[in-house]
């Protein structure tokens, strides 16, 4: 079965979620929240941070990915037909939907193809700590980086080795206020703006132009930012 790519995952500017090899990912995961509304759809699974593939690691008890029959280990690789790429992709198809929609999420269970019915739920947890978790997993996952806030900015705290900005010239305690000429007053603008950059070709690594005061300088700075995983052919679900 051929899955096209969701639209909403296509188009710019993107503000999404979330893969990420970091506890921040089980958050995105669990609540795949993406954007500041109120009340979105909301699945219930807890997905492994060291898989290459958005597999299940855990379905929340009395959650809508429970009641709908999802499995640890099975494998998400697409919703109502639309191929998921990357916890970006999942987060944004999901957060698109209320509370109370019915959605088809075809996974692969031992190697085969197989669709379960949805009805979302309204996610149990705070949300603003759910979308600053989201936010982080997106710069982590681009750029290698791990920021906190200070003022409503982010400020480098972390370089991941090897990691798409290591060698850019940034460095820790970096306060990042501007990212492809957009103001950044927050973690939401950071990831957007990222997002933006990279709706293009998955393979692509575009580069990406931040600038950053570091005390009483302020650098721009150029880093090319991580692709995103290709999506994995979905075998054709076998006839009865």
């Amino acid at each position: 079965m051929q899955y096209s790519a969701h639209p909403t995952c296509r188009a710019a500017p993107r503000l999404a979620a979330p893969l990420v090899r970091s506890v921040a990912a089980a958050l995105v995961a669990t609540t795949a929240l993406v954007a500041p509304a109120p009340a979105q759809g909301w699945l219930g699974v807890m997905l492994d941070p060291g898989a290459a593939r958005l597999t299940v690691a855990e379905v929340l008890p009395d959650s809508p990915a429970a009641r709908a029959g999802l499995r640890p280990r099975d494998v998400v690789v697409a919703v109502d037909g639309h191929a998921l790429a990357d916890l970006d992709d999942l987060a944004v198809a999901l957060a698109s939907r209320d509370p109370g929609a019915r959605v088809a999420v075809q996974i692969e269970r031992a190697e085969k193809a197989m669709e379960r019915r949805v009805v979302l739920g309204v996610v149990p947890i705070g949300g603003a700590a759910a979308r600053a978790a989201v936010h982080r997993a997106v710069i982590r996952r681009r750029l290698g980086l791990q920021v906190v806030l200070r003022d409503g900015h982010p400020v480098i705290a972390r370089m991941d080795p090897g990691g798409p900005a290591a060698g850019s010239g940034l460095r820790i305690g970096d306060e990042v206020v501007r990212c492809q000429g957009r103001v950044v007053t927050g973690l939401a603008d950071l990831a957007g703006a990222l997002q933006s950059a990279a709706a293009g070709e998955p393979q692509a690594r575009p580069e990406v132009l931040l600038v950053v005061d570091r005390g009483a300088l302020s650098l721009s700075v150029g880093v090319r930012m991580a692709p995103r995983p290709p999506v994995p052919p979905a075998p054709a679900p076998r006839r009865r």
